[in-house]
């Protein structure tokens, strides 16, 4: 009898080894775990390394998809046949979930793996009662409540992700070790981690890329700054275990995002625009009233803002502080927004876009502009009340926004700080991309 559907492994799986314990830990403690984090930072793949290097401690390991009921009937269906209990072959799907519910209740050493449940109360139904058995559930979802332990799951470091992309791109072997390649792979390998944030998904295109078209390292390095978002749209043409390229993972959060509540989606747009690392929350509370009639009364509400910020935390688009009331966006997510934006939707509101309208930000100084420097965490500018205003030159166009760290008028925008590692300076939450200078983002 078969004793387990899992999916195979993935040969290049890479690190994570403080989650997998983490997740060892959480099941061991209460037998329910919520792996949660970002569309593509690689959820699907650690429960399944995880099941994989746990398979002799269960007699049997399940898995089902269960981004909605249709999926995890059928997938209760498909674990019924490898049960071999006589509720298989049924016309009516649903004596399957009570069949498999209580088998689960009457024997034990058993791993269910529930992928992609973002949706958690309607997941929560197939979840078995008890502790004979452990459950393991994927998801985008923040709150996760008493259904399961949260761990969480974020980028990839930069050595996890240097190692993924020589590996992905079959420059040293699946086993090999990082101190195997050659240093001046190494060296490309980092700096597409470092263009990339870190995220698997991205990472993994990059590999698959460079293997397709034997574009090389350097060759994708090079391409990426030119063709950036082409590549994120682009999905090699072999078989892979996540179909949906970057640029089209998180399309369906945004849709829903914005059919849940309009102010949600409007602030996650405007946070497109600002410095990915560091929002501080008074952006949208002190400048309410430059903000527009949709998500303006949102910012002056705080109840209203947690709502909204709640819907986006559904989809881990945005991680919050409530130490520090900051804001992070991945930059990925900001090129996806950018991407999916009409001019129209880009474009400044008339008094900011004529100098006329301060939006105010309390302690934050958004009227100094400084390289890519985002406020380091738990720290304030100090000076205050500052408002930002567009000299005439930069409204019309005619100027580049120079910063201490880089040019802002010129190039595809400042580099991104590697993961973990704060800016060093503190005034700016912004980044002022070209199309600040052209006068076309919503601020």
């Amino acid at each position: 009898m078969a004793r387990s559907n899992l999916p195979e492994r993935n040969p290049f799986f890479t690190g994570r080894e403080a989650v997998l314990a983490q997740l060892q830990e959480a099941l061991a403690a209460q037998g329910r775990a919520a792996l949660s984090g970002l569309g593509g930072v690689g959820k699907t793949q650690t429960a399944v390394e995880y099941a994989q290097r746990h398979l002799d401690k269960y007699v049997y390991s399940f898995w089902a998809t269960a981004d909605s009921r249709e999926a995890l009937v059928s997938g209760y269906v498909a674990i019924v046949s490898i049960l071999g209990l006589p509720e298989a072959g049924a016309q009516d799907q649903t004596l399957a979930v009570g069949a498999v519910q209580r088998w689960f209740s009457s024997h034990e050493n058993w791993l269910l793996i529930l992928d992609n449940a973002d949706d958690l109360s309607m997941a929560r139904e197939f979840v078995p009662r008890g502790k004979n058995g452990h459950v393991l559930l994927t998801t985008r979802a923040r709150a996760t409540g008493t259904v399961a332990r949260l761990v969480e799951i974020q980028e990839m470091g930069t050595e996890e992700g240097e190692l993924f992309v020589l590996r992905r791109a079959k420059y040293i072997a699946e086993d090999a070790l990082l101190e195997q390649a050659a240093e001046a792979d190494r060296a490309t390998a980092k700096e597409i981690t470092a263009q990339l944030d870190g995220l698997p998904l991205a990472l993994d295109q990059a590999g698959a890329y460079i293997e397709e078209t034997g574009c090389g390292l350097l060759g994708y390095l090079e391409l990426y700054r030119s063709h950036a978002l082409e590549l994120l749209r682009h999905r090699g043409a072999l078989p892979s275990d996540h179909p949906n390229p970057v640029a089209t993972t998180w399309a369906l959060s945004f849709e829903n995002i914005a059919k849940a509540n309009a102010a949600a989606a409007e602030l996650l747009q405007f946070c497109a625009f600002l410095h990915p690392d560091g929002i501080p929350e008074e952006v949208f509370s002190k400048g309410a009233l430059e903000l527009g009639r949709v998500l303006g009364p949102v910012g002056s509400d705080a109840f209203a803002l947690n709502r909204s910020i709640s819907e986006i935390l559904k989809y881990s688009l945005l991680r919050r502080d409530p130490n520090t009331k900051i804001l992070e966006i991945h930059r990925l997510v900001q090129a996806a927004l950018k991407d999916g934006m009409d001019e129209d939707t880009q474009r400044l509101p008339r008094p900011i876009r004529e100098g006329r309208a301060p939006l105010r930000a309390g302690a934050w100084d958004l009227g100094k502009v400084a390289g890519a420097g985002a406020p380091e965490r738990g720290r304030r500018s100090q000076q205050s009340g500052a408002a930002l205003r567009h000299p005439r030159p930069i409204r019309e166009g005619r100027a580049p926004i120079r910063a201490s760290a880089g040019d802002f008028g010129k190039g595809p925008g400042p580099r991104a700080p590697q993961r973990g590692q704060q800016p060093q300076q503190l005034s700016a939450a912004l980044y002022h991309p070209r199309s600040i200078c052209e006068g076309r983002v919503l601020l």
